[in-house]
Formats: C-alpha cells, sequence, structure tokens
C-alpha cells in the first residue's frame, strides 16, 4: 500500500506560525494510519496526534532534510509520497507534496538574515517547478506564486485550532490589556504597535519574544506562551491587533475570533481576504488611524457585531478546509469530527 511520510523537521523548530500551520494539518488528516512523521534524531515527541514519528538518520536540520531524508525515502522504494508542511522539501526526492506559505523572503530583504534569505532563494524556484504538487494557503500566495513563477496552485486554508466559545463578551475597559501574536520579524510590525501603545499608555501584551529594539514599558509585556495559556490570554484581552505589512495568512486573528474576541488589523490585501467585514481595520503605519480603529470598540453595538461576524468566519474557514479536494488524489482528506469538542 502507498504511503505518505510527512516531513518532521518542524518538529524540532520552535513553533511560530508555519509550524503551527503544519500541526494543525496534522490534527485535521483523515485515516492516520496511512501516514509516518520522519523526524531527526533530536526529535523527542512520539507521535503527533496519532500519527507515529520515526526517527531517522544522524544529521539535524537542513542537511538531514536535504541529505538523509531523501536517502531514506530512495530506500523505501518508489511509490511514495513526502509532505512538507513548512515551504523546503528535499530537491533531491522526486515525489514531494509542498505548502508554501508565502514569498516573503522575495519582497523584501531587510525582513530576515543573510543566510535564511540565501537559502530560500536558492531551494524555493527549485522546489516549486520540480515538485509533484505545490499548494499554499490564500488566494494572496497563489496570486504571488503565479506573477513570480507562472504557475497556478491550488490553495488549502488553514483554520483555528480553537473551538469555538460561544460565551458572551461585551466591551471592558477594565480588561485592560490589548493582545497581538508574532516573532520578531520585522515583516509583523510589532514596533508600531510598541510604539502607539507607548504613547498611548494602554495595556498590550505582545506574545513573542522580545528584542534589544523594545525599550522596557510598564504597560507593555512580552510573554511566550504555549497553547493553554494562549487561549486563555486570547479569551481575555478586548481585541487582539496585528500590524503586519506582509502575510501568507495570518492564522492568529482566526484563533482569536474562535474565542470571541474583536480583531483590530492592518488594511493588507490578504487580511481583506481572509477576514472581510469581520474585522476594523487600520492604515498601515497610521497612528491616527489606529486610534480611530480601537476607538470604534467602545460602540457595544460594533463590538458585538464584531464578535458575530467572527464566529462566522471560523465557522468558514472550518468548511472550506472539510470540504478541499485538492489533496485527494494523493490520499490527503481532512478528518470532518475536528475542531467539534473543547
Amino acid at each position: 500500500m502507498r504511503s505518505v511520510y510527512i516531513n518532521g523537521k518542524f518538529l524540532t523548530q520552535s513553533v511560530t506560525g508555519v509550524q503551527r500551520f503544519a500541526l494543525n494539518f496534522c490534527q485535521d488528516l483523515n485515516d492516520k494510519k496511512m501516514f509516518t512523521v520522519l523526524a531527526p534524531q533530536s526529535c523527542k515527541i512520539r507521535s503527533v496526534y496519532g500519527i507515529k514519528v520515526k526517527n531517522i538518520g544522524f544529521l539535524n536540520g537542513h542537511l538531514w532534510e536535504q541529505v538523509e531524508l531523501p536517502l531514506y525515502l530512495f530506500f523505501k522504494g518508489k511509490n511514495n509520497y513526502l509532505l512538507n508542511l513548512c515551504n523546503l522539501a528535499p530537491i533531491l526526492y522526486g515525489k514531494n507534496i509542498v505548502a508554501i506559505m508565502d514569498l516573503s523572503f522575495f519582497q523584501d530583504t531587510s525582513w530576515f538574515s543573510w543566510s535564511f534569505k540565501k537559502i530560500y532563494m536558492f531551494f524555493i524556484p527549485i522546489i516549486i517547478k520540480y515538485s509533484k504538487q505545490i499548494f499554499t494557503i490564500s488566494r494572496f500566495s497563489r496570486l504571488e506564486i503565479k506573477r513570480m513563477f507562472n504557475i497556478d496552485v491550488p490553495i488549502v486554508y488553514p483554520r483555528s485550532s480553537f473551538v469555538i466559545n460561544h460565551n458572551k463578551k461585551t466591551y471592558d475597559s477594565s480588561d485592560n490589556f490589548f493582545i497581538t501574536v508574532g516573532s520578531n520579524n520585522p515583516r509583523k510590525n510589532t514596533n508600531f504597535l510598541f510604539k502607539s501603545f507607548f504613547k498611548l499608555n494602554l495595556n498590550l501584551l505582545i506574545v513573542g519574544q522580545s528584542s534589544d529594539n523594545f525599550k522596557k514599558s510598564r504597560n507593555i509585556e512580552f510573554l511566550y506562551l504555549n497553547d493553554k495559556d494562549l487561549k486563555i490570554k486570547l479569551s481575555s484581552a478586548i481585541a487582539l491587533l496585528s500590524a503586519s505589512s506582509y502575510e501568507g495568512f495570518n492564522l492568529p486573528p482566526l484563533e482569536a475570533q474562535s474565542l470571541g474576541t474583536p480583531l483590530v488589523i492592518s488594511d493588507i490585501p490578504v487580511h481583506r481576504e481572509v477576514y472581510k467585514d469581520s474585522a476594523i481595520y487600520f492604515k498601515l503605519n497610521s497612528p491616527s488611524s489606529l486610534i480611530k480603529a480601537l476607538d470604534q470598540l467602545k460602540s457595544a453595538k460594533i463590538y458585538s457585531k464584531l464578535i458575530k461576524k467572527g464566529f462566522e468566519n471560523v465557522n468558514r474557514f472550518n468548511e472550506l478546509r472539510l470540504n478541499n479536494l485538492t489533496l485527494a488524489k494523493y490520499g490527503i482528506t481532512f478528518n470532518n469530527n475536528v475542531n467539534k469538542g473543547d
């Protein structure tokens, strides 16, 4: 029987948006017995949502992915596919199925380290050209790939990993904090929110790592949270903010909506695609526009409407994911029972 192996390099990495997408994808898969996650020896995880993890090789990182992973697959036979959920794949293997999140590394060279840029700019064109199947996570990213590489790829939308929480929630300034989720990558534009909230003297929780770029402030806190604690904080916040200048999808706002937390987000194309009329938008890098957006939350009618629209948006992506047949020809389908209970 044909098997589908999953590139498990992401299990050895810190969990950011790309890794969360991979984990959620594994959680949703049907017929998990047909999948095996292949991971380096340094990975101590034995299963991922019921999918067995097999440790192979002796190396780590890109060397493991580009050398030991394809060697193992060659010896396993020619009928097996390799599902790669985090942009990269072994270029020496001929049956790759690859999720390309976005092409941010081609957009602005200041967003990434020199080594990261070189690796991605070398590997991604080869992967796109020679893989059996490429897919992406939004119409925006699909258009970016088509514009740059002149190929049309299908979309498999992400979904929130959190169950919808219909508990009633109202705007209450005593809740006393807003929240944003993201790494220190400049395209996340966290510095704009830091400077804005520093001047506004409003409380902001930044979920992610701090850095020397951010001076200490009594009203701004940095935390690194696991999923359980993130869910609690998202549920308790007045609203989730995102000031990103570029995204392939941006999953944390969708997760916030599933918990009844409204959104105030930057007006960029992918946000308009994903969140439509379920969010309040502000002009990119405009403090005055951000202030106007925050003021709208004080209207009980608008606040309640955002929560309702948010739940509707989460359900839309649940259905988009479950009804998607893009990868069915490889035996990759999704479980209709996911996200039904907490």
